[in-house]
C-alpha cells in the first residue's frame, strides 16, 4: 500500500509486471488469485501479501485485469503506487535498491491499508494512526490546506472508530478503571 521507488544500478535488465492500484483492478486481481488458489488461501488468508506467488499475465488478463509490462535497465528508476500489485524477475546478475515511501496524499491509502491488514489479522508495517497523529501534531510543517483537510478527515475517522469500539467494550461489560490508576 506504500509507494516505492526502485533503482537499477548495474547488470542484467529486470522484467516488471504491474497492475494499476485502482480498487477495481486490485479487486479483479484478488478474484483471479482466489479462483486459482482458494484452498491455499484457506490456510494462509493473507497469501496475496506474501512475495511467494506469481501469476502468468495471461491468466490475469483473461480475468479482465489489466497488466502492464516494463523492462528496466541500469540507470533507470521504477516507481510503484499504493495498492498497485507488481512483480517481476531479474534476467541475470544485477544490483538494485528499493525503498517504500509515503507522500502527503498517502493518508487515505494508509487508512485502507490498515483496514485491509486488520481484516487478515496481519500486522501493519507501521502504525497508520500514529503517523496521522504525528503529522497532526506537526501541522505547521504541512505544506497545503489539502493535506490538512485529509488529516482532519482521517483523525475524525480514527476518533469515531475508537469511540465506537470503546462503547462496544462497555456494552460487553468491560469497566473503565482509569480513575483508579496513578
Amino acid at each position: 500500500y506504500l509507494y516505492s521507488i526502485n533503482y537499477h544500478h548495474w547488470g542484467a535488465p529486470k522484467q516488471w509486471y504491474g497492475i494499476p492500484g485502482t480498487k477495481e483492478d486490485a479487486e479483479g486481481l484478488e478474484k483471479v488469485f482466489k479462483s486459482y488458489l482458494s484452498m491455499k488461501m484457506r490456510d494462509v488468508p493473507d497469501l496475496l501479501h506474501h512475495i511467494t506467488t506469481m501469476f502468468s499475465p495471461r491468466l490475469l488478463q483473461s480475468g479482465g485485469v489489466p497488466v502492464y509490462k516494463l523492462l528496466q535497465f541500469p540507470g533507470e528508476f521504477v516507481v510503484t503506487f499504493p495498492r498497485a500489485f507488481h512483480g517481476g524477475f531479474s534476467m541475470g546478475p544485477n544490483a538494485g535498491e528499493a525503498v517504500n515511501f509515503a507522500t502527503h496524499d498517502w493518508i487515505a491509502h494508509g487508512a485502507d491499508a490498515s483496514e485491509r491488514y486488520r481484516s487478515f489479522a496481519r500486522p501493519a508495517v507501521f502504525s497508520h494512526d500514529r503517523l496521522t497523529t504525528t503529522m497532526a501534531n506537526h501541522l505547521e510543517e504541512q505544506r497545503s490546506a489539502h493535506t490538512c483537510k485529509l488529516l482532519v478527515m482521517e483523525l475524525e475517522r480514527v476518533i469515531d472508530e475508537e469511540m465506537k469500539q470503546r462503547n462496544q467494550l462497555f456494552k460487553d461489560g468491560v469497566r473503565d478503571v482509569s480513575e483508579y490508576i496513578n
